[in-house]
C-alpha cells in the first residue's frame, strides 16, 4: 500500500490535508484550494544489490531526483540551465531530499535484476529559487522585488475571513491572492509561494488574526524572504440591486497596501471594487472580488515599481574571476558576495572552465565591496583582489598550501 511521505521535519502538512480539503470545500466557498502545480510524476530504478529494502530506497532516490530535474526544467529558463549545469548538479540536483517537499510511490516492479518505481512528487520551487539566489544564479526579474501577499478575504455567508497563514492552511490560495498574484506576475514580478513553510517560519501568533498590521505582515515577509509585502482584505457583499426574486448584485471590495519589508515602510495603499451580479451569492461574490482584484492588481504593479525605482540606485560591479575551476570555492565566493550588507543580486554572465564573470548589484562602488571581502575568512581558500576601480575589479581564488591558484585539491 503506497504511504505519503512527508520531507518537512516538523511540517504535519499530511497528517491534516484531508480535513483540510473537507474544511475548504464545505466552509470556504470563496477561497480556491488549488491542486498543486508542482506535482510532478517520474520513474526512478536501481539495480539490485541482495538487499531489497536498500534497492527500494535508491530507486525512490532516483525518482526524487528525477522529479526535481522535471520541476526545475518546467519552470528555468533553458539559458540558465546551459550555463550553470554544474552548479545546479552541485547544489540541487545532489540533494533531491532538500526540496522534495513529499511523495508517494504509486508503483513498483522487480525486472531482470532492477527495481524501478513511479513516484508522484510534490516539488514546491520556492527553496529552489532561494538556493539558486544564494549561489548567485539570478534569473527572476531583479530589478523588481519579490512579493508575499497576506490577503484575507470574505464572501457572502461565510462568518469568518479566510487567510492561508491560519494553522495548516498554508495551501489555500483565495480569489483576491490569486488574481492579483496573476496581474503582478504579468509585469515581471517574482512572487513568494506559501506553500512550503521556511523553517524559521513562526506564523503561531498570526493563526486568528486575519488582520495583521504592518510591522506583523513584514515579520511574516522577512521569513519568507519577501521585499515587500502586499497585505490587507477583500471583501464581497450584497448590493442594493435586484433584478426578480433572486438575481442580485454584489460589490467586491479590496483593499490593499504594500509594504517594504526591510524597513517597514509603506509604498502605497490601493482599494478598487467591482460589481458582479448572479442568483448564487457565493458565486457572484467571487466574481466581484475577481473583477475588483484584476483592478487592485493592476494599480499596485505599476505604483509598486514605480516606488522601487525611487528606492534601488544601485552600481552595477563586474567582477572578472580566475579559478573557477575550484567549483567549490567559486560557490562559495557567490555565496559570500550575495550576502554581503548593501548586494542586492548577483549574476553569472559568462562561466568557463578557469575563469568567470559576474555581475553584482551593489548599494556602492567596487572600493567598498572589495573592503567587504577582505576582511572575510573563505576558509579553505583566500581571494586576491586586483584592478579595483569604481565599477570592475578582477579576483583571483587561491587555494590554500598549493601553488596552483585555483586547483580543486
Amino acid at each position: 500500500m503506497a504511504a505519503t511521505t512527508p520531507l518537512f521535519h516538523g511540517y504535519p502538512r499530511a497528517l491534516f490535508g484531508a480535513a483540510l480539503a473537507l474544511w475548504v470545500f464545505f466552509s470556504v466557498p470563496s477561497a480556491i484550494a488549488k491542486e498543486p502545480s508542482d506535482r510532478v510524476w517520474a520513474f526512478g530504478s536501481a539495480v539490485s544489490s541482495g538487499d531489497p529494502s536498500a534497492d527500494r530506497t535508491s530507486a525512490v532516490t532516483d525518482a526524487l531526483t528525477a522529479a526535481l530535474e522535471q520541476a526545475v526544467v518546467r519552470e528555468v529558463p533553458r539559458e540558465v540551465l546551459v550555463d550553470n549545469l554544474r552548479t545546479l548538479s552541485e547544489v540541487v540536483f545532489s540533494k533531491a531530499e532538500t526540496f522534495v517537499q513529499s511523495y508517494e510511490v504509486l508503483s513498483e516492479y522487480s525486472y531482470q535484476g532492477s527495481i524501478r518505481v513511479l513516484v508522484e512528487a510534490v516539488v514546491p520551487l520556492d527553496g529552489v529559487y532561494q538556493r539558486l539566489q544564494q549561489v548567485g544564479i539570478g534569473f527572476e526579474n531583479k530589478a523588481l522585488p519579490r512579493i508575499l501577499f497576506l490577503v484575507n478575504e470574505q464572501n457572502p455567508e461565510t462568518g469568518w475571513p479566510q487567510f492561508w497563514w491560519a494553522e495548516d492552511a498554508a495551501f489555500l490560495v483565495t480569489v483576491g491572492e490569486e488574481v492579483m498574484s496573476a496581474a503582478l506576475k504579468e509585469q515581471g514580478f517574482p512572487i513568494a509561494g506559501h506553500v512550503a513553510l521556511p523553517p524559521e517560519a513562526t506564523l503561531e501568533p498570526y493563526y486568528y488574526k486575519p488582520h495583521l498590521s504592518n510591522d506583523e505582515a513584514v515579520a511574516v515577509g522577512n521569513a519568507f524572504l519577501a521585499d515587500i509585502v502586499v497585505v490587507g482584505s477583500a471583501v464581497a457583499r450584497p448590493a442594493q440591486n435586484t433584478m426578480g426574486e433572486n438575481l442580485r448584485a454584489y460589490k467586491g471590495i479590496v483593499s490593499v497596501r504594500a509594504v517594504r519589508t526591510e524597513t517597514g515602510v509603506e509604498l502605497t495603499a490601493v482599494e478598487e471594487s467591482d460589481v458582479a451580479m448572479g442568483t448564487d451569492p457565493v458565486a457572484a461574490g467571487r466574481d466581484a472580488i475577481l473583477k475588483a482584484g484584476k483592478l487592485a492588481g493592476d494599480t499596485l504593479a505599476q505604483r509598486i515599481k514605480d516606488e522601487w525605482r525611487k528606492i534601488r540606485k544601485p552600481e552595477m560591479v563586474e567582477i572578472n574571476v580566475l579559478g573557477t575551476q575550484n567549483l567549490k570555492a567559486f560557490v562559495r565566493l557567490r555565496e559570500v558576495i550575495v550576502n554581503t550588507p548593501g548586494v542586492n543580486s548577483l549574476q553569472v554572465k559568462e562561466l568557463q572552465t578557469e575563469k568567470a564573470r559576474i555581475v553584482v548589484d551593489f548599494a556602492s562602488d567596487a572600493e567598498e565591496l572589495a573592503a567587504s571581502l577582505m576582511v572575510h575568512d573563505f576558509g579553505s581558500f583566500g581571494v586576491t583582489m586586483t584592478d579595483i576601480g569604481q565599477n570592475h575589479m578582477n579576483i583571483e581564488l587561491v587555494t590554500q598550501g598549493v601553488d596552483n591558484p585555483g586547483s580543486t585539491e
